[in-house]
């Protein structure tokens, strides 16, 4: 499975598509700071965000006690969330993003 990421304009987000970036950032297991840079969020929104995320089993926190260093993946849960999200999009013109995942084989 993959997704292609679309920016369209990045102001007035949602929670909804905040956390559809995330998801879709954190696919290939991705350090925090990444995720700042890759998703356009600031410091306290991936706290917050990430938080939620974990707690509901959509992200998961790896951490490397060896080099210090902690990830975070997104889950097969969260996974199916993009897909959900996507075809919720078919439906709704409002949303300032968009993430078009495609089953890959």
């Amino acid at each position: 499975m993959y997704f292609i990421f679309i920016k369209v304009v990045m102001n007035n987000r949602s929670p909804v598509d905040i956390i559809a970036m995330i998801l879709f950032t954190a696919i290939n297991e991705e350090r925090k700071s990444s995720i700042i840079s890759k998703a356009h969020l600031n410091y306290g929104q991936i706290k917050k965000y990430l938080k939620i995320l974990i707690v509901n089993g959509l992200v998961t926190e790896r951490s490397n006690l060896s080099e210090g260093i902690t990830t975070y993946q997104t889950t097969d849960k969260g996974k199916n969330y993009l897909e959900m999200y996507e075809e919720s999009k078919a439906y709704n013109f409002t949303s300032n993003t968009n993430v078009f995942g495609k089953q890959s084989d």
